[in-house]
């Protein structure tokens, strides 16, 4: 056996190794996961989950009538946030019945895709070392801690994660053998992408063109000559997407909820702060390093990056990590989930440059082995560090998750009693709702629970508003907004959280229009732990103390009228 043959087995077996840890580790935090879901499977859907869900729900419920003409409908209407992953959610929900638990397993199923992905575009990298490349990135991002958070709900950090890393891989070997199919089959996953959220869309967007134009400003005095294969290139690359978003924007009111999502966060707020511009890169540190010291490591990985500018290929990594960073800085208000899908792309270059260190290892030891003694001792160091911190951040994920779900099992009651109140078919405006008893969670009850046969989602849509000052014109405003809405049934939650506690007032305007039905008191319980839950590393104690001196009892009462316009 020549040494070429035997180095050529041993790289075969290491790969073979690289896929089996990450395949097991993979598995391992989608069990994880899973536990905590399963144990907080009474917990229902906050507003940011049961938009998500809700969204499945319509098209699930189209596909159970057999109503292939309203599924198409509903998946078109689908507009502030688009449907890229709603028909598969909703598939999920037809096979496995429509619940939270099912849900936010989904969220889990895409992750595990997601990791198994990124270690395929790490593999991309490099021929023989591709396979440290892929199990850095993928246990890096698997012990991410706002991604395993998000995960664990139905958000779209996972989903988007899984479509903005298939569109990755595919560019990534459209790069190595330019064909008309490769190039058509990343745009179509730059739509897939840009239909799960805009925002990822725009990433995506902005990441090809960006990469292309890149690509052909070396050559801009040769252009003559090439301009037809660069024609053709862009034609495949672009062509299928911008035909996509003309199909798609074509349709009434979709570019104003385009614009509408873009600009939905505080117009008064100052984004050029100290602050605004080190959230990210110190949620980076956080909570997706698995340590913040191992974060210098990551910091170095990106620094590596920029000074391999001209491998097209970490150049097609480190501009998304670049505008998809730039992104959320200009976004507000911050979350660090915001970035769970952006932040991988930093694994995986961090993984590249470990493994073009290991690879020149023999190379630079006789030039540089002080240097490397050192950097050694320092990523020994990093990842000795990291250690404790990983076993606390797993130790504290329970009670992390419960105080993320955010809700209390008692809103399923609440939720219940005012289903039983209003009669079937009738529909009623809900004043004074909170993210974690919100009008889309209603709406969610409503239509796994008393939702008739053959029904839709649009049958049981719940609209709300949140009581501002009594002035004259916000009654006006709120007297407007009841008779335009249809409903025949008010249900007022006083003593919740949000919205001004004057009821009494607006009740008052409306006047006889206004006939008592009922109410009823319910108490629950939330935890309130708020932006320290964003800025600090958690661990169990800490937890537990934030938690402790931030719990919030609510009082609700529950008032149900019948409304008697003349």
């Amino acid at each position: 056996m020549t040494i070429a043959s035997h180095r050529q087995r041993e790289w075969i077996t290491a790969k073979r190794a690289a896929l089996l840890v990450v395949v097991l580790l993979d598995v391992l935090i989608a069990l994880f996961l899973t536990q905590q879901i399963v144990t907080y499977r009474d917990y229902p859907f906050d507003g940011d989950e049961a938009i998500h869900a809700n969204n499945g729900l319509a098209l699930a419920l189209d596909l159970r009538a057999g109503n292939f003409g309203a599924f198409a409908a509903d998946f078109y209407a689908q507009g502030f946030y688009p449907p890229g992953f709603s028909w598969l959610k909703a598939v999920t929900f037809v096979i496995f019945g429509a619940s939270p638990l099912v849900g936010r397993l989904f969220s889990v199923a895409c992750l595990f895709l997601a990791a198994l992905v990124i270690y395929a575009i790490g593999s991309e990298l490099d021929k023989r070392f591709g396979w440290l490349i892929g199990l850095v990135a993928a246990a890096l991002t698997l012990t991410a801690q706002w991604m395993m958070v998000a995960s664990a709900k139905v958000l779209m950090e996972a989903p988007g994660l899984l479509a903005i890393g298939l569109m990755l891989w595919a560019y990534l070997r459209a790069m190595q053998q330019p064909t008309a199919r490769r190039f058509i089959l990343v745009s179509g996953l730059a739509v897939l992408a840009f239909l799960t959220k805009y925002t990822y869309g725009l990433v995506v967007i902005g990441t090809l063109a960006l990469t292309e134009a890149t690509l052909i400003w070396p050559q801009r005095r040769t252009l003559k000559s090439d301009w037809r294969a660069i024609a053709r290139r862009w034609v495949w690359l672009f062509g299928p997407l911008g035909l996509a978003l003309i199909a798609w924007f074509v349709g009434p009111g979709k570019l104003d909820q385009f614009v509408s999502y873009a600009t939905s966060q505080p117009r008064d707020g100052a984004w050029f702060t100290i602050e605004n511009l080190f959230f990210y890169p110190r949620s980076i540190a956080l909570h997706y390093a698995p340590s913040p010291i191992f974060a210098l490591v990551i910091l170095a990985g990106l620094i590596w990056a920029i000074t391999r500018w001209r491998d097209v290929q970490i150049r097609v990594l480190l501009v998304f990590f670049a505008i998809g960073l730039l992104e959320m800085l200009i976004n507000l208000p911050k979350n660090p989930r915001f970035v769970a899908t952006y932040v991988p792309a930093a694994f995986i270059l961090t993984g590249a440059m470990l493994a073009g260190w290991v690879a020149g290892w023999s190379t630079y030891w006789a030039r540089a082995k002080g240097a490397l003694m050192i950097a050694a001792l320092a990523l020994a160091v990093c990842v000795a560090a990291s250690v404790p911190v990983v076993i606390e951040r797993f130790a504290a994920f329970p009670a992390l998750m419960q105080v993320s779900y955010g809700t209390d099992p008692r809103a399923t009651d609440v939720a219940g009693w005012i289903s039983s109140q209003v009669p079937i078919g009738q529909r009623f405006y809900l004043v004074n709702p909170w993210d974690q008893f919100s009008g889309m969670a209603l709406e969610w009850y409503q239509a796994t629970h008393v939702l008739p046969a053959n029904g839709r989602m649009a049958d049981v849509s719940v609209p709300w508003a949140q009581l501002e000052q009594p002035a004259p014109e916000n009654m006006q405003w709120m007297v407007q907004a009841i008779r335009a809405s249809g409903a025949q049934y008010v249900v007022a939650l006083v003593g919740g959280p949000e919205g001004q506690p004057v009821w009494s007032d607006y009740a008052n305007a409306l006047g006889s229009v206004l006939v008592p039905v009922t109410h009823q008191n319910f108490i629950l319980e939330q935890d309130k732990v708020g932006q320290w839950i964003k800025e600090s590393l958690l661990t169990r104690d800490g937890l537990q103390a934030a938690r402790s001196g931030r719990h919030l009892r609510i009082q609700l009462k529950v008032m149900v009228y019948r409304l008697a316009w003349q």
